[in-house]
């Protein structure tokens, strides 16, 4: 029998008969078992084995069950005088099952457009010539826009595997769980169970993040004893955002940590050619304007003076700064920066990094982008765009990571309530192979 099938196999099995016995025996041979291939040749054969010899035996199959996935298989052997059954030698489980596998994959394919005013848009899936429908399935699944259709994956995020020691894991949970949890009260969505189990994680983070904290007011990877500024202003986000959402921080511990941010702020002239600490100082301006903690002289100066060295997203970050400090010319001409350096194509308008250090990632810039842009330019054009490639990168539902998902939320969140776009106002029909399958209309209900 052979290592593994794959569906559609045809091939042949065999079992060797020994007999050894001192007389020659006619033995009736058969699959007494056969489950998961047909059987293409006769069942029941019978042959003369001369004493102290073997002979092979073969029957011709095929795997044709497109949803098996073991075959199970036992020989039997009978003669006047003797019986005998046995498995196959090798194989999975107990029974030495042979495995079936299938030459074909999962394929996950998002389709957005906006619709700037009445009209009709059909968007049409069409399977290729020749493609075997008893393979697989397809599933349809239709929102009522394009950002809210993240709604449909909203979940909490929790570590299964959690060091509770490792600041890094709690603040790689409480992010995305404080994003959700501010997502779901900022749109008044009605998620009891999804709320309940966030009550429960979120305090947990904060507290567990408290007890973490060092004496510098500063938080450290796992198993460091020196504060890291970066990481610092990452659980500084999340303990904001956590606020937000409407759970209790500790102040005292907050104006520690801030005060220790605000000592990170770098002179720009140590900031020569260097886009990454470039990046990360347009994220500690951020994350202090976030807490009304800004330091808008320094930010000048940063903008000033080193904003060629900023990525996109380092840009955009500089923008949600100003914003928050109550606003600047600069915003305008920042935004014109970034829309230069946007990688439009067929699928949206996404922005790339030079600087991979910072956990940056093509994903996280553009919903960086999409924050700032909601913030400030709602009405820009290239808003629709950057939601459709948002949408069209995702892994199913969701991002590849909690740290990418909790960034696309909070911008989608942003977009969402900037743009109304909840309150949606169509027809749909869905047809499959000319019939209707379903209809109704999208409003704000659903």
């Amino acid at each position: 029998t052979p290592r593994f099938f794959t569906v559609g196999d045809i091939a042949q099995i065999g079992t060797v008969i020994n007999n050894n016995s001192a007389a020659p025996q006619e033995v009736t041979v058969q699959l007494a078992q056969a489950q998961g291939v047909k059987l293409l040749s006769s069942n029941m054969q019978t042959v003369t084995i001369p004493a102290n010899n073997s002979e092979v035996v073969r029957w011709e199959v095929i795997v044709d069950e497109v949803d098996t996935r073991f075959v199970d298989l036992i020989f039997a052997a009978e003669s006047a005088e003797y019986e005998d059954a046995s498995r196959p030698t090798f194989g999975e489980g107990d029974n030495n099952s042979i495995p079936v596998y299938k030459f074909n994959a999962e394929d996950i394919v998002a389709t957005s457009g906006a619709l700037n005013d009445e009209n009709r848009r059909v968007e049409a899936i069409l399977l290729p010539d020749g493609v075997d429908t008893d393979s697989g399935t397809l599933e349809i699944h239709m929102n009522a826009s394009l950002a809210a259709a993240v709604l449909d994956s909203l979940e909490a995020t929790e570590f299964i595997e959690y060091d509770y020691t490792c600041a890094h894991s709690i603040a790689s949970e409480l992010l995305p769980n404080a994003v959700t949890a501010l997502t779901v009260r900022e749109l008044g969505l009605d998620e009891p169970e999804l709320q309940a189990k966030l009550d429960v994680l979120i305090p947990r983070a904060i507290g567990r993040l408290m007890e973490l904290q060092k004496d510098d007011g500063g938080w450290g990877w796992c198993s460091t004893i020196d504060s890291h500024p970066w990481f610092t202003a990452y659980v500084l986000l999340a303990l904001d955002k956590s606020q937000e959402a409407g759970y209790s921080v500790p102040q005292a511990d907050l104006q520690r940590a801030i005060s220790y941010l605000q000592g990170q702020l770098e002179a720009v002239n140590r900031l020569t050619q260097n886009n990454s600490t470039a990046n990360r100082q347009a994220f500690f301006h951020y994350v202090l304007a976030e807490l009304d903690a800004g330091q808008i002289e320094q930010l000048d100066e940063l903008y000033e003076e080193n904003s060629i060295l900023l990525d996109p997203y380092g840009k955009a970050l500089v923008m949600l700064a100003y914003g928050l400090n109550g606003g600047s010319p600069n915003q305008r001409t920042l935004l014109g920066d970034i829309f230069g350096d946007a990688v439009i194509s067929a699928t949206g308008a996404h922005w790339e990094n030079e600087d991979y250090s910072n956990l940056s990632s093509d994903i996280r810039s553009t919903a960086i982008v999409l924050y700032a842009l909601a913030e400030f330019g709602p009405d820009e054009a290239m808003g629709p765009q950057i939601v459709n490639w948002l949408m069209r990168a995702r892994d199913a539902q969701l991002w590849r990571s909690p740290h990418e998902t909790a960034w696309v939320l909070l911008a989608l969140n942003s977009w969402m309530l900037s743009v109304d776009e909840l309150n949606a106002d169509y027809d749909y029909v869905l047809t499959v192979n000319g019939t209707a399958a379903a209809d109704g209309s999208f409003d704000r209900s659903n």
